[in-house]
Formats: C-alpha cells, structure tokens, sequence
C-alpha cells in the first residue's frame, strides 16, 4: 500500500507514512493517529486508487491512498 500526504499534513508525518497491514480506512486513520497525534487535529478528505471516498473502504497491498487537506488558491 501507498500513502501519499499533502499540504500541512507533510509537515506533521513528511510526504509519505509507512504503514502497510490496514485493512480498511477507519483501521488506517486509527493507526496514523496514534503514531502522529496532531494529524488527528487536522481536516482532510481521504482518497483511495484516486477516488474520493466518505466511509470506510477496504484496502490491500495494491491501494494507492492518498490523505488531502482543504487546498485554498486561484
């Protein structure tokens, strides 16, 4: 698994988490969480395999998630 992290959130965990035995989003977030707790504190929408999603998901080896916060600009 891939996990990709942008904007303020790179500047809490770096450009990328390692973290590869998730099954499923919720498990995910709950890991990500623990090992870095100001992400917690943080809004962001969650996309796997370039897909928005809004509940939980299953993942695997092979899923490319990606963790986005608020983007602002014009």
């Amino acid at each position: 698994m891939q996990i990709y992290l942008f904007g303020r959130l790179t500047e809490i965990a770096g450009n990328a988490a390692l973290i590869s035995d998730a099954a499923d989003t919720d498990t995910l977030i709950k890991k990500l969480h623990t090992i870095y707790p100001a992400m917690a504190e943080s809004t962001y929408v969650i996309a796997v395999d370039k897909q928005v999603v809004h509940s939980n998901t299953l993942l695997n080896e092979h899923s490319v998630v990606a963790l986005l916060p608020p983007f602002s600009g014009g």
